[in-house]
């Protein structure tokens, strides 16, 4: 099966590390600096999935009087949960409930914040 250049990309790396790569060739079993390349990057990707595996799925980045902003690690997006004086909306799911809104909801000073603004007549969840 021949390989297609379209398969391929082109990368530029200091001259310093091609002359290290040079050394390795014919030891620990590299052929070539493209083999060597190979084996690092593999490496690295999966040290890095290793570790966004070890991370929790959700994680709240902040909240405000407006409401939370959670990044969800499973669609790499941040979403914002909009709390206003007609109700709760999560910006990813369109809805008032959701998985988003119920990890919102599992930290005491969201609770504070619904439980202040229902209070105030807004329509928010009971907590």
């Amino acid at each position: 099966m021949s390989e297609k250049e379209d398969d391929y990309s082109t990368i530029r790396i200091p001259k310093e590390l091609s002359a290290e790569m040079d050394n390795l060739i014919g030891k620990l079993g590299f052929r070539s600096k493209a083999e060597i390349v190979k084996e690092a990057i593999r490496r690295l990707l999966n040290h890095y999935q290793e570790v966004e595996r070890a991370l929790p799925r959700f994680e709240k980045v902040n909240n405000d009087e407006n409401g939370v902003k959670i990044l969800d690690r499973s669609i790499h997006e941040l979403v914002e949960i909009y709390v206003t004086p007609k109700g709760i909306q999560c910006s990813y799911d369109k809805t008032d409930e959701c998985e988003h809104i119920d990890f919102a909801l599992s930290f005491p000073e969201v609770k504070s914040l619904f439980k202040k603004h229902r209070k105030e007549g807004w329509k928010l969840p009971d907590v």
